[in-house]
């Protein structure tokens, strides 16, 4: 769908009166930049500014994320209790948002436990282990302005839903249209299923945080200004504070809630002005220590009186003033076992991991995004293989007690006023602490920076193509990237999804890493300098950042790619894919008479069309193909274009060879002619191994003895591509896929044609399924999967072929066993042959019956993929198992 035909959607839908006063007064290109594109989930779920369209946050879109969320958790709960907690912070529109989310939930059943009032995100974290919940939603925009809200998830163990879950989130928000028609519960089951929490909760929090302690100090010893920030935290924080007789003030101006920060600049403990009115009334009460908490409440930041000025901590730095605090008291009392294990991220200062190794301590490293540590926290909870003591993060996060497993301010203010009565004691402020430690490891000066930058994603790609040998006058002795997975088995990390983060080390033994934001369009420069002075370290940060800010605005450059076959279920996994990489995008697709626009809308959905262009074009076409070419010019030719079905292949034999051969010939030849440096990828098939019996599973050097029309022609392709690659050097890779599906796969496949059936018969709309082999088998896969696999073939830096698959191979009956089995039916088989059936094990009805006229001439009996050189290689892996894959078919046709 254009982003015209979206934004007249919205303009005559139901709007509230503020989204429709804003939406009639919208300029054209905020309308093209609002209404041509989506909500996307980043490191911190979603968060984006309040306003009108599918793009921005309101009570739509809103509706249309719990959607999504309430569908996943009847997808996946399985044996958990089908529960989720709701909390919201002081933003505008977050408890209504709250109170939508918790009304879809109920809508599906989910029981709800929603909070009476604002509450910290590190509570949420702590009610949903305690309540036993399956998921938590916190309504939350963290630290960013008060223009901006989010949507923020959580998994069953208290931890902020991590990569695969997002991306299975994800795929249910993006089955829901808009959240126009998304429904609400009605008061009988709001009144059922939703259920208000508050103050039980909080006296069980407060009860375990007394135990996040490590000295018995007097809190008297000196005064500390304390600010929420219009926030959650003013509550727990100044509870627990009078339940140890801290000897604190408030900034009564910032300590309750507005919507609209009235009395803050800048709600960001990063930001210096947030600490302005906190120093001011420090100055007159005579206070050390100024601190103050972000909105949510996860992050904390601190300002110190020292020598008659206040010096603002960096994270790093208040990070290893704790951490040696905790250290050394912990061995003081004999605390400290070869299991003692602290966690930090790849940006964070190197001074934590000297400070744990001085003590003998585990230091291991995650990337960025507390989420990770905090999946950490729960595995070795559950392992019992290592002691988890504290964890944090450069930018203001701090964990003390997995009682929640977010970053938790309120524990932080706890242990720092703590730790500075306990220094205050011995003639100390934490400064004085500091350059103890800076004497005692040596100075490192650690500083992180961003930069407005739309396309980040391709920057950092960018960057990763430069060979940097010298930077800022030194040496480069080693470089990691943590989108290869290799970095963390080299260093013994445990093995996490691949992030685009670039590492680069020093000679001296500083270092300088580099990624794209994951919630604004922004990079993010961080550097680690190590000096024998503060000056000298200075100095070389300096250095550093110009040569690398140099470095960038020469190299900016955009990837394009062009895509055949856009409108497949293909093509659309890696439209988007490609998209969220920075790409721009170049789709052809054939013109269908009375279907342009059906066809579009699958393409377009979910996308940022920005950067996507859509092209008509056929692959028997030459002179249009050269065409095409030499207009866009890619740097990346990923043909997924064919006459795909086998069986229709034996009755028009001539065409399936005109497009999937001919068709691979005319774009290869079209690139050589050119001269582009393009690389090309060829969906190669699996069909193309025919009945070859003696080679299961087959692989990249398994013979080929296609049986069919369409294998014949796919293996004419593939060899072209082949001769190609050798006789003209063109980078072009053949992918030999196995069977890959997905929600969007056309419904004359056999497994979409089973989902659709299944859905319908389950909900009273068809009376069986009529199916031809029941014991064929077939490695299938998800295809959002497999297009990872295509675009890495294309990064690396020599061509080849290589298997997509799964490793497994599973039968149409065990398709159809599963499925069924998803929407609660067991299925029964009667008699053999083609005379077998299958039956509704507990009512006796007929449900899936054998014609022989789904046979095919010659059927493949098995196909099983071996993909070990695609994982070893290029670091593929899949995310859905066979068991997923089904169930969110199924799940997604029963919508």
């Amino acid at each position: 769908m254009e982003y015209m035909d979206v934004y007249n959607k919205w303009l005559n839908a139901d709007l509230t009166p503020e989204l429709k006063e804003e939406i009639t007064r919208l300029t054209e290109d905020e309308i093209k930049d609002i209404f041509g594109a989506k909500l996307k989930f980043g490191t911190g779920g979603v968060r984006e500014i309040l306003g009108v369209g599918p793009s921005r946050l309101n009570v739509f879109t809103i509706r249309k994320l719990a959607e999504g969320l309430a569908r996943y958790i009847d997808a996946y709960v399985g044996d958990h209790q089908k529960a989720a907690v709701i909390a919201y912070d002081n933003r505008a529109y977050s408890k209504e948002f709250s109170a939508i989310v918790a009304s879809v939930l109920a809508n599906h059943d989910i029981k709800v436990y929603l909070f009476d009032d604002l509450r910290p995100t590190p509570e949420l974290s702590f009610a949903i282990q305690q309540l036993k919940a399956f998921a938590g939603v916190v309504i939350t925009a963290s630290h960013n302005t008060k223009e901006y809200n989010g949507f923020k998830v959580y998994n069953h163990y208290g931890n902020q839903c991590v990569v695969h879950e997002t991306n299975r989130i994800y795929e249910y928000i993006n089955m829901v249209e808009d959240g126009f028609d998304v429904v609400l519960a009605n008061e009988a089951k709001e009144k059922q299923y939703v259920e208000l929490i508050g103050d039980a909760i909080d006296q069980k929090y407060y009860e375990l945080l007394e135990k996040v302690k490590y000295n018995d100090v007097d809190y008297q010893a000196t005064k500390i200004v304390f600010s929420s920030q219009h926030g959650t935290s003013f509550v727990p924080v100044t509870t627990m504070f009078d339940r140890r007789k801290v000897n604190y003030e408030i900034v009564k101006e910032q300590c309750f809630p507005s919507t609209e920060f009235i009395n803050t600049p800048n709600p960001n403990p990063e930001n210096k002005h947030a600490f302005d009115m906190g120093i001011e009334l420090a100055k007159k009460v005579d206070a050390k220590y100024v601190i103050t908490t972000d909105p949510d409440c996860d992050r904390l930041g601190i300002a110190v009186e020292h020598n008659g000025k206040f010096v603002f901590l960096t994270g790093n730095q208040t990070g290893a003033i704790l951490l040696e605090y905790i250290l050394g008291t912990l061995q003081k009392q004999g605390k400290l076992s070869d299991n003692t294990i602290i966690f930090d991220t790849v940006v964070t200062s190197s001074l934590g991991k000297v400070i744990s190794k001085n003590y003998g301590v585990k230091n291991q490293t995650t990337l960025t995004g507390f989420k990770f540590i905090g999946e950490l926290i729960c595995e070795y909870e559950r392992t019992e293989e290592f002691d988890f003591v504290f964890g944090y993060e450069e930018s203001y996060g701090y964990l003390f007690s997995g009682i929640s497993k977010d970053k938790d301010a309120v524990q932080s203010c706890m242990v720092l006023a703590e730790v500075a009565n306990y220094y205050a004691a011995k003639g100390k402020d934490l400064v004085d602490v500091l350059n103890d430690i800076y004497h005692k490891y040596g100075y490192y000066i650690d500083v992180s920076k961003s930069k407005k930058l739309k396309d980040s994603s391709v920057i950092v790609d960018n960057i990763r193509k430069q060979k940097i040998a010298k930077i800022g006058g030194l040496n480069v002795t080693g470089m990691e990237d943590f989108a290869n997975d290799n970095v963390f088995v080299r260093h013994s990390y445990k093995i996490l999804p691949k992030s685009n983060v670039l590492k680069y080390y020093l000679e001296d033994g500083s270092w300088f890493a580099v990624r794209p934001s994951g919630t604004e369009p922004k990079c993010k420069f961080y550097y680690c300098v190590v000096g024998t002075t503060k000056q000298a370290a200075m100095d070389k940060q300096k250095l550093i950042e110009e040569d690398l800010m140099n470095l960038i605005e020469t190299k900016q450059e955009r990837k394009v790619a062009f895509i055949t076959g856009v409108s497949g279920q293909d093509g659309f996994y890696l439209s988007r894919f490609l998209l969220e990489k920075g790409y721009e995008v170049h789709g052809m697709m054939r013109r269908f008479s009375g279907s342009e626009i059906d066809l579009e809308a699958q393409v377009l959905e979910g996308m940022a069309n920005q950067s996507f262009y859509l092209h008509y074009g056929d692959l028997t076409d030459g002179t249009n193909i050269n065409r095409l070419i030499e207009q866009i010019r890619p740097d990346e030719v990923y043909n997924l274009a064919s006459q795909s079905f086998v069986s229709t292949s034996y009755e028009i034999p001539e065409y399936t060879n005109d497009v999937n051969s001919l068709g691979a010939i005319r774009l290869l030849d079209a690139i050589h002619k050119t001269k582009l440096n393009a690389k090309y990828f060829q969906a190669s098939s699996c069909v193309m191994y025919g009945n070859n019996f003696d080679h299961v599973p087959q692989n990249e050097l398994t013979p080929f003895e296609p049986n069919s029309p369409y294998g014949i022609s796919k293996l004419n392709a593939h060899w072209t591509t082949v001769m190609y690659r050798e006789s003209y050097n063109i980078f072009a890779c053949n992918g030999i896929m196995f069977n890959h599906e997905s929600p969007r796969r056309d419904s004359k496949y056999v497994t979409r044609k089973i989902t659709k059936a299944v859905a319908r018969i389950a909900q009273g709309k068809q009376e069986k399924l009529t199916l031809g082999n029941l014991d064929a088998k077939r490695d299938w896969g998800f295809a959002g999967d497999y297009v990872v696999g295509m675009w890495l073939m294309l990064q690396e830096a020599v061509p080849g072929d290589y298997v997509l698959a799964t490793n497994e191979a599973h039968s149409v009956r065990e398709f159809v066993e599963l499925a069924f089995r998803t929407v609660g039916i067991e299925i029964e088989w009667r008699d053999k042959g083609i005379d077998e059936k299958g039956y509704d094990k507990k009512t006796g009805r007929l449900l899936v019956d054998i014609d022989s006229k789904y046979f095919r001439p010659t059927s493949i009996k098995e196909l099983r993929g071996d993909n070990s050189k695609a994982t070893k290689t290029l670091g593929w892996q899949r995310e859905y198992a066979f068991k997923d894959l089904v169930e969110l078919m199924v799940k997604a046709d029963m919508y």
